[in-house]
């Protein structure tokens, strides 16, 4: 036995009269992917290690182990088990991607990576790693994306994480202004009203320092 559907076409048609304005509405929020680069991979750098040199010495270490373990396509590829014609052909980019950008995100932390510290401490931390953020931004091997992880806003850290990403921006703001891309990861949110008040904290941070909506 063969089923039947049973709504015609013309309900579906009516549905789709009915469903056009929310159609309309998330196709203009949510467009989808817009073809553009996104980074490869994001490197959290707890926030008291974080300085300007860090991408360009992070690239160099990098250069170092290869030429140690595996100086030559032939050496990787054995390593690593892949094809020696395409070890050969991709090396080079490689070297050069170690040499210009080995961090593609970089992210200060202050949060699991960082931990409790005193207050003070996490204060001079903030300054800190966002002249250090702005160093690295206009310095060799700058990262194309950067960021920081606040702590949670849960109520024993969320006067602690506002507070440090207050001082964070302000402090990079002073520095080089906000880069392109610029992302903050609110971690561990464990209820919607969580969000909506770091939706809430951004727009007043935005409107203070006089930053274009994003």
């Amino acid at each position: 036995m063969t089923a039947v559907p049973r709504l015609s076409p013309e309900v579906l048609d009516d549905l789709d009269r009915r469903l056009a304005p929310a159609d309309a509405e998330l196709a203009a929020r949510y467009p989808g992917d817009a073809g553009a680069r996104q980074p490869v991979h994001t490197v959290y750098v707890p926030a008291d290690r974080m300085a300007a040199g860090l991408p360009a010495d992070w690239g160099k270490q990098a250069l170092a182990a290869l030429e140690e373990h595996a100086g030559s396509a032939a050496a990787l590829a054995a390593a690593t088990g892949i094809d020696p014609a395409l070890v050969d052909q991709v090396l080079p980019g490689v070297l050069a991607k170690l040499e210009r950008e080995p961090v593609e995100d970089l992210r200060v932390d202050f949060e699991d990576g960082y931990g409790q510290r005193p207050p003070a401490d996490e204060d001079a931390h903030a300054l800190g790693a966002a002249r250090a953020l702005a160093g690295a931004l206009a310095g060799p091997a700058a990262p194309p994306w950067a960021g920081l992880r606040i702590k949670c806003l849960e109520a024993p850290t969320r006067r602690r994480g506002l507070r440090t990403l207050d001082l964070f921006l302000g402090a990079l703001l002073e520095e080089a202004g906000l880069p392109e891309g610029f992302v903050v990861t609110l971690p561990k949110a464990t209820d919607v009203r969580q969000v909506e008040a770091m939706a809430l904290v951004c727009g007043l941070l935005e409107e203070a320092h006089g930053l274009p909506w994003r």
